[in-house]
């Protein structure tokens, strides 16, 4: 089977199996006149394992080590089950931060000075935020800043340095926080 047919066969993208495949997660056969990769009955297995696993949120790092038989699947379910009871009670300690500021805060961001006092009380207690240093460090180490080269218009190339590898990094991060934000709003909202 071709790699369009995979695709749609299984409803996920080119880029998904390419992306599985240079991961070293699959290894389709090539045919040797026109290149094309086959994929066989066990690499449509492999994905949709692959598919299962990554629907659960374990890492490809994970997967990689169930498929090389150093990881077994229940450890990895088991470890995914546990990190994913540690972020519910983050995203509810958001979700209740959300709430008070709502009913409390109103419209005046002077206000959420008190929410900065009631959430380190609530930390003292043992209820677990977000930890924002750890979400930009999550975020910098799937984006390859150190590959990022530019190209100008009129001609030759920007290299990265080390100041425009926090900007990047730091716009990403509060893009990806701004998104997290909008979805506990419009989950709260829709209530």
């Amino acid at each position: 089977m071709k790699i369009g047919e995979v695709s749609e066969t299984l409803g996920i993208s080119v880029s998904n199996i390419r992306f599985y495949e240079k991961k070293g997660l699959i290894g389709p056969d090539r045919d040797k006149e026109s290149k094309y990769r086959n994929y066989s009955e066990e690499d449509i297995s492999e994905l949709k394992q692959i598919i299962v696993l990554r629907k659960m949120g374990v890492t490809i790092e994970t997967i990689t080590e169930i498929l090389k038989n150093n990881t077994s699947i229940s450890d990895a379910i088991n470890g995914q089950l546990e990190a994913l009871g540690e972020e519910e009670k983050r995203i509810k300690a958001s979700k209740d931060l959300c709430k008070k500021a709502m009913s409390e805060v109103k419209d005046n961001p002077k206000e959420l000075v008190y929410l900065f006092d009631y959430v380190g009380e609530e930390e003292s207690h043992g209820v677990k935020f977000p930890v924002i240093d750890e979400l930009v460090d999550g975020v910098a180490k799937y984006v390859d800043v150190d590959g990022l080269i530019l190209s100008l218009p009129f001609g030759g190339y920007l290299y990265t340095n080390t100041r425009f590898k926090r900007i990047v990094t730091t716009a990403i991060a509060l893009w990806f926080l701004i998104f997290i934000g909008l979805v506990i709003y419009l989950v709260i909202t829709r209530k």
